[in-house]
């Protein structure tokens, strides 16, 4: 998680906002063989700091808010690349800007999509305000789904409602971990 190879003195807390907004996600490319086999092929792709060791600088910096206004410029199919990395952090910076990006994320089908493993998010106890907004959200898009009849809006019910159920097992969980410390401090 954390590069000992970049100095905190080696870039600016700019630079490194700059770096994340223009960060580059390589696919891999797909292709058959000779024999009709699936081949994989990653991209060889130089970069100079990784996407985690940028992240880290930004919470040494304190610079989620800024990141977040930062990021609300780039497309929806790149902060879903952008959230799979930020999963990974156990910084609560990094959760605060996972759920900023809802707000930013204005299709239904993409946010469902950002939003399906938000259960998996890292939370903490001390989160429990990012947790309800985050449930909030997902009501919001549940009631607009269920207003709707197809095929689609069922599937994406489904997921709504996986999520939501997962969410407020988390929430409980805080919830019953809050009342134990309270009883034991009695």
């Amino acid at each position: 998680m954390h590069d000992p190879f970049l100095s905190h003195n080696d870039i600016s807390a700019s630079k490194t906002l700059e770096l994340i907004k223009n960060y580059q996600f390589i696919e891999p490319n797909y292709h058959t063989d000779d024999f009709g086999h699936v081949q994989v092929e990653i991209p060889n792709h130089e970069r100079r700091y990784s996407l985690s060791s940028l992240l880290n600088l930004i919470e040494r910096e304190q610079q989620w808010p800024a990141l977040v206004e930062l990021l609300s410029s780039n497309n929806e199919h790149w902060l879903l690349n952008l959230s799979i990395e930020l999963q990974k952090q156990t910084y609560e910076g990094a959760l605060y800007c996972l759920v900023s990006l809802i707000d930013v994320i204005e299709s239904i089908d993409i946010k469902i999509v950002y939003l399906q493993n938000s259960a998996q998010w890292p939370w903490h106890i001390a989160n429990i305000v990012l947790l309800d907004k985050t449930i909030n959200s997902l009501v919001l898009i549940e009631k607009d789904l269920m207003r709707r009849k197809g095929v689609s809006e069922e599937i994406d019910l489904s997921i709504v409602s996986k999520t939501l159920t997962d969410l407020q097992l988390v929430k409980a969980k805080f919830e019953g971990q809050k009342m134990s410390h309270l009883s034991a401090k009695n």
